[in-house]
């Protein structure tokens, strides 16, 4: 699979090992099943911008058709800028114009070879909208202790719930501590079954840096799998959060520094001249109010 995605076996092993995940087109096919969903809609697309004075090659080629990837012939050597303008323009087209101005034009120069695009949109009804009567202003308390006042929601029903309880070192062993979330965990059903939010509130005196360290696959799945329903007077922030982030520093302390320094990516291109990855942009949106969620990311 490296070959085909153009990578070797060093820059694939540590990018599998820092984000605990394997690489695989069936990924794509998960995606292309739940758009036949009709109670909700995601978009999944992918897109290789190449510039005219580079050839691909083939079993690179193939590896695009397998992640149902354009690939569009683009003149970034001598209009860097009309390329950007191209790109960010279909990022926009293809989230519902959430996600805007992707690539900076620092991020697309003369020197671009390669652009890979990937974008994601989704948005779902809840099963049962908030009121939007109940919903008034309360104190929200950050993950730096910071108390603002924002518009919360509320709901009276029964939901899938579980409450983790997290005892502390005294207790446990530094293993098991890992094991245990410690936090209010909830599930809002979207009008589709097969899909809901979850949210999780940690517990009075524990840090939202230690939740999130402790969210490990095995961990979500235990907390689903007992989760119960019961009445639970829900009350929870509307809000919308945009952020774009520079994945660089990321991805190096993943190991995947060489892929900026000096990978070998000489899977892609029948070029002799090597290339190295210059920018790895993200930007990612998401809104969630009294009638669903609708979110985008473009990476």
């Amino acid at each position: 699979m490296e070959e085909k995605l153009g990578w070797k076996d060093k820059d694939v092993s540590a990018l599998m090992k820092g984000t605990q995940t394997e690489l695989s087109t069936n990924d794509v096919e998960d995606i292309n099943l739940t758009e036949e969903l009709r109670s909700f809609t995601i978009n999944s697309v992918n897109r290789v911008y190449v510039d005219k004075t580079i050839t691909l090659k083939r079993s690179y080629n193939e590896t695009l058709l397998d992640f149902e990837a354009d690939g569009i012939l683009t003149d970034f050597s001598s209009q860097p800028e009309r390329a950007r303008i191209q790109i960010n323009e279909y990022v926009e087209q293809k989230t519902n114009n959430l996600i805007k101005d992707l690539f900076s034009p620092s991020d697309i120069t003369s020197d671009t070879r390669l652009a890979i695009v990937n974008a994601l949109y989704f948005k779902a009804a809840w099963e049962t909208p908030f009121p939007t009567a109940s919903t008034e202003k309360k104190i929200f308390k950050t993950a730096i202790n910071e108390e603002v006042r924002v518009p919360f929601m509320t709901a009276d029903s029964s939901f899938k719930y579980r409450k983790s309880k997290f005892f502390g070192a005294q207790v446990f062993s530094f293993y098991l501590r890992l094991r245990i979330l410690g936090a209010q965990i909830l599930q809002i059903p979207y009008k589709n079954p097969e899909i809901s939010f979850t949210v999780i509130l940690p517990e009075e005196g524990v840090d939202l840096l230690g939740i999130e360290f402790r969210l490990t696959t095995e961990v979500i799945d235990r907390e689903e799998s007992e989760m119960a329903y019961q009445r639970v007077l829900l009350s929870m922030p509307k809000f919308k959060l945009e952020e774009k982030t520079d994945l660089e520093d990321s991805l190096t302390k993943l190991g995947l520094d060489d892929l900026f320094n000096e990978p070998d990516l000489r899977g892609i291109t029948e070029s002799n001249t090597p290339l190295k990855v210059s920018s790895f942009a993200h930007k990612a949106f998401i809104s969630v109010d009294e009638k669903g969620t609708e979110a985008a990311a473009a990476t």
